[in-house]
């Protein structure tokens, strides 16, 4: 499944993503933090827990784990972004 960086907290090292469908999700950067904004990625963005993703545009292969899907934009900030 493709999906889309929405936002990237580099301090906590974690990513919010918009998959195919249009919902949000969000994972931590184990192995890179060589993500950006409205870069595509490639990879199993509807499971839980360490995957492989692949920027599309570079190839490069991302370890992940990602910490949830299938919510909101508002739900995803509030846990990339807690105050």
């Amino acid at each position: 499944m493709q999906g889309r960086i929405v936002e990237v907290n580099y301090q906590r090292g974690l990513a919010i993503f918009e998959d195919a469908i249009g919902d949000y999700g969000y994972f931590e950067m184990l192995s890179s933090d060589a993500l950006e904004r409205d870069d595509i990625i490639a990879g199993n963005l509807n499971s839980l827990g360490r995957e492989t993703i692949t920027k599309a545009r570079t190839g490069k292969k991302i370890e992940v784990f990602i910490e949830d899907h299938g919510m909101s934009l508002e739900v995803a900030r509030n846990q990339v972004y807690p105050d």
